[in-house]
């Protein structure tokens, strides 16, 4: 059957810049088909005697196949799928078979190698599918030999499809025995045979030349036609000093650098014309062939902006490199800087329809290229048409590109001023570039062609509507997938809507909602964000009619994503959050359709919350996807049955479970507190029969806070304890749960204990624990009344954790109230309250009830703005961390420096790598943030013209401007 392993050639688009590769088949780089024996070209019986040549092979290398005893090669030829992959073979293809395989039969098929070029070749593979029918041998096992004798077993082994041929690859490359032969021949052996069939197909052979020169990559990847003299470096293996580099039959001036590397000079004369020429290269070593041919294509000449006229018009021919305006479905226009260094502006300023089979605005490192279709231009349908409905290259922007579409064109159907042909992904918006839509009318005809591939996140399809058009906007929704998205009001109008009504719509990177805008969206599914939601006005996410049930906000990028501003999700429209990275809330969120955590954590604070309406369910929760912080969940009056809250606190996701027989309508809030729980030592004596706690987990604290106050409140608590709860025998009556309303601590008792994770030797156990039935709120806790230390010890009682500047350095105290199995003490400090490093190790007192006192030092403390945490380690190993302290900058590092200001793109702060930063505008609305990087920039350019506000670490606030 056929099995094609082809050598590709990608050429990726030329304005990309990329390397053109060469793939070889299936493997890494240098791998190739030696001998490939697909058994259609030789068909018929054969005796055992008779050896039957490969279909094909490589130069100088000799292969053959036969077997133990009498063969067929018969069947009906197939046709492969792909290089990478083998073909779904029928059972009637054509293969070798041996039939009549008895239970005790050691039969095999037999593939051989020999002749003068096999030495050149090391790291062997094979490929084969291999068939048997019911009674056939359950498998095959695998033996070489270097010698045609003294088989060794190779203890593979290989399975056979009885409905098809089943695929084996088997990579020998780690045999360097056999690297190298002189021959090589390799054995089938059937096992299990129960007197059946077996047959072979598609066998192949591959190794790496070591010896001939290899090609995989020529920098540039294509080249264009007219094109002065270039260097070519040329990338690969097996290259010797003295190798020449090939160009389409021209040996070129080469310069060997290393056995991957050589460069060679490529005369204008070789590319004057298109073409896909050929390159190759061939050693001076005696037995070395010449490297199979790898394609440059060179491609038609581009026109190319001169502005030798002197004017930005378009239509002025002097401005283009061909002396003529670009008008030609052939032609493809680039914009850049090779003729004109500073920025510039391309105007298409005359009531003449221009098409052209490309555009692309590639400003490199230079100043901004702008493009321009002005409101005095009113061609109908379009006044630049691009592309074609192939799928070849239309439009390209990239960083500080800038088209801009303001036809002044009457409204019509398909009117849109600047049309990408077709509905093919043809448009590319890269990191930094933009589109600027102006007009009134509509932008599908762009829209739909955008490409989403990895670099165009933060491609900007930035909506700036003329006074003149509508106040409620149709913004080209369904389906679409846009890179970063900016909403902005028309001048001189108080607001603006727009309106997005689909079944889908993605943003790839920041949705940016400018003030007075109103985006009010009715999508029936995911409108997926991967970025930034920074609304000034307001996001509004409206239910369908009928309500859908798969409505939802999916937020799925790759980075932390903050949702800031007005963010409204009405009725049963839901919240999904499937970011590893996590996704923060810098605004107070409701929600009353699905919460769906799949990965990641959305973190809230008591100021930006989110509530859950009474409707509102809960999909998902686990330790890698919760609530960060505190939520608040909306009840109606009567009895509550598991509601539900999946909160956490930074890595410890610890949901909350109420039950009650009876409460009034109101919102319950929890919170989960890390460290030290208020007045933990105030243990105070039970108000009913239940014992007095001997103490209150020093690990962590829940606070439930009903508004308005839960009257008539009768119910219970379900509170999950992990391994650092160090709880070591959960099923001790004196395992409970603590309870303060103000006073002190109280054992409110447990109602049942849930253990899901029993505690090994010397280790802790987790699962679930309920409380006995209370009717008012407060904080809660993992508590004990054991006497005996040892029993569910619960971490170190700390007491006090203290930091404060001395001239010598950081003094950092702390004292603790009693320890169990206290092996030591780490003193941690780091720059952005996420990333730790310990600078102190204090030795612990073992298991004490009496009060300690521990004093350290940090010598090194930079004067900056730091967070010191403890890290307290017990003999077994196990870790707790207690509650986070700030430290505030000394007066000297609160000076920062702050660059350029007005700022373009972006900003420079002389601040610490990791500081965090927050861009807010002037009423304090949080509109970005992030942790600075080494080189301390800040991108502002997704930004609007205007003043803001700065925010460095937790004491400077500095303001800038945005051109």
């Amino acid at each position: 059957m056929n099995l094609l392993f082809t050598r590709i050639i990608t050429v990726k688009c030329r304005y990309l810049g990329l390397l053109i590769v060469l793939l070889t088949p299936l493997l890494g780089w240098g791998q190739a088909t030696i001998a490939n024996y697909d058994f259609n070209s030789t068909t018929g019986s054969f005796a055992s005697t008779t050896s039957v040549p490969a279909t094909s092979s490589a130069s100088g290398v000799a292969a053959t196949v036969t077997a133990s005893k009498a063969f067929t090669i018969t069947g009906t030829s197939g046709i492969a799928t792909g290089g990478s992959a083998f073909t779904a073979n029928a059972v009637a293809g054509s293969a070798i078979s041996m039939g009549s395989l008895g239970v005790t039969s050691t039969d095999y098929f037999q593939f051989s190698l020999g002749d003068v070029a096999l030495p050149k070749y090391a790291a062997f593979k094979l490929y084969l599918q291999a068939y048997r029918s019911a009674s056939g041998p359950t498998s095959l096992a695998l033996q070489y030999s270097l010698n045609g004798g003294a088989y060794v077993p190779y203890g593979n082994s290989i399975s056979l499809g009885t409905t098809a041929f089943n695929e084996n690859v088997i990579d020998l490359s780690a045999l360097t025995a056999l690297n190298s032969p002189r021959s090589l021949t390799f054995q089938l052996v059937v096992m299990g045979s129960g007197g059946g069939v077996a047959r072979i197909d598609n066998f192949q052979v591959q190794a790496v030349n070591t010896v001939d020169p290899v090609i995989s990559s020529l920098t540039p990847g294509t080249v264009e036609a007219g094109s002065a003299d270039f260097t070519l470096l040329v990338g690969g293996s097996n290259f010797t000093n003295g190798a020449v580099v090939n160009f389409n039959g021209l040996d070129l001036a080469t310069a060997y650098n290393s056995a991957t590397s050589l460069t060679a000079v490529v005369p204008a004369a070789a590319v004057a014309t298109t073409g896909n020429y050929s390159v190759t290269v061939t050693n001076p070593t005696a037995g070395s062939a010449t490297s199979v041919a790898v394609v440059l294509p060179v491609t038609p000449a581009l026109t190319r902006w001169t502005g030798a006229a002197n004017t930005n018009s378009w239509f002025d021919a002097a401005n283009w490199s061909t002396r003529t305006v670009p008008n030609a479905a052939t032609e493809e226009v680039l914009l850049d800087h090779r003729f004109v260094a500073g920025s510039y502006t391309v105007s298409i300023d005359q009531n003449t329809a221009v098409a052209i089979k490309s555009l692309t605005v590639n400003p490199g490192v230079g100043d901004s290229i702008f493009a321009l279709v002005p409101a005095t231009n009113a061609v109908s349908p379009a006044a630049l048409t691009l592309g074609s409905t192939t799928a070849a290259l239309a439009l390209a922007i990239y960083n500080r590109g800038v088209v801009t579409n303001a036809s002044g064109a009457a409204a019509g159907t398909n009117v849109a001023g600047i049309e990408v042909a077709g509905t093919m992904a043809t448009a590319f918006i890269y990191n930094g570039g933009s589109y600027r839509h102006a007009s009134s009318l509509g932008h599908r005809l762009v829209a739909e062609n955008l490409n989403v591939l990895i670099g165009t996140e933060q491609g900007i399809f930035d909506l700036r509507l003329p006074a003149n058009a509508s106040s409620s906007y149709a913004l080209s929704t369904s389906g679409r997938n846009y890179g970063t998205l900016i909403l902005r009001n028309r001048p001189g109008a108080a607001t603006s809507g727009y309106l997005a009504t689909a079944s889908t719509l993605s943003v790839q990177g920041n949705l940016i909602i400018g003030a007075g805008v109103t985006l009010n969206a009715t999508i029936n599914n995911d409108l997926r964000i991967a970025g930034d939601v920074r609304s000034q006005g307001t996001f509004q996410f409206k239910e369908t009619s009928p309500v859908s049930a798969t409505s939802q906000v999916l937020l799925a990028g790759t980075k932390v994503q903050t949702i800031s501003g007005v963010f409204i999700l009405n009725g049963a429209v839901g919240l999904a959050i499937n970011n590893p990275t996590g996704v923060m809330l810098a605004t107070p969120v409701q929600l009353g359709g699905a919460l769906t955590l799949t990965s990641g954590t959305l973190t809230t604070t008591a100021t930006n919350l989110l509530t859950l309406t009474a409707p509102a369910t809960i999909n998902g929760g686990s330790s890698t996807s919760f609530i960060n912080g505190p939520l608040a969940r909306q009840t109606a009056a009567g009895a509550l049955t598991n509601l539900f809250f999946p909160t956490g606190s930074g890595a410890a996701y610890r949901p909350i479970t109420l039950n009650a027989t009876a409460q009034d309508a109101t919102s319950y809030l929890v919170s989960q507190t890390e460290g030290l729980a208020p007045s933990a030592n105030n243990l105070l004596a039970g108000t009913t029969a239940l014992p007095t706690l001997t103490r209150v987990s020093q690990v962590r604290f829940y606070t439930i806070t009903p508004t308005p106050a839960a009257n008539n409140f009768s119910g219970t608590v379900t509170i999950p304890y992990g391994t650092d709860d160090q709880v070591n025998t959960p099923n001790s009556p004196g395992f409970t749960i603590g309870k303060n309303s103000g006073s002190g601590w109280q054992n409110i008792g447990n109602s049942g204990i849930n253990v899901s994770t029993p505690a090994p030797a010397g280790g802790y156990a987790s699962g679930t624990i309920t409380s006995g039935t209370f009717t008012s709120f407060s904080n809660f806790a993992l508590a004990k009344t054991d006497a005996n230390a040892a029993v569910n010890p619960l971490p170190v009682a700390l007491t006090s954790f203290t930091v404060r500047r001395q001239s010598t350095g950081v003094a950092i105290n702390w004292i603790t109230a009693s320890e169990v199995d206290n092996a030591h003490f780490e003193v941690q400090r780091s720059l952005d309250g996420q990333v730790f490093t310990t600078v102190a190790d204090e030795v612990g007192h073992g298991t004490t009830t009496q009060v300690s006192h521990y004093a350290a030092r940090d010598l090194g403390a930079p004067a900056g703005l730091l967070y010191y945490r403890l890290h307290q380690v017990d003999t077994g190993g196990q870790v707790t961390s207690s509650q986070v302290v700030a430290l505030a900058a000394t007066e000297a590092a609160t000076a920062l420096v702050l660059y350029p200001n007005p700022a373009h793109d972006h900003l420079t702060v002389l601040a610490p790598a990791g500081t965090a930063v927050q861009v807010l505008d002037l009423t304090g609305r949080l509109l970005q943030a992030g942790a600075l990087p080494p080189s301390g920039a800040v991108e502002v350019q997704a930004l609007m013209p205007g003043s803001y506000l700065l925010r460095v670490g937790e004491q400077q606030v500095l303001r800038f401007s945005k051109q």
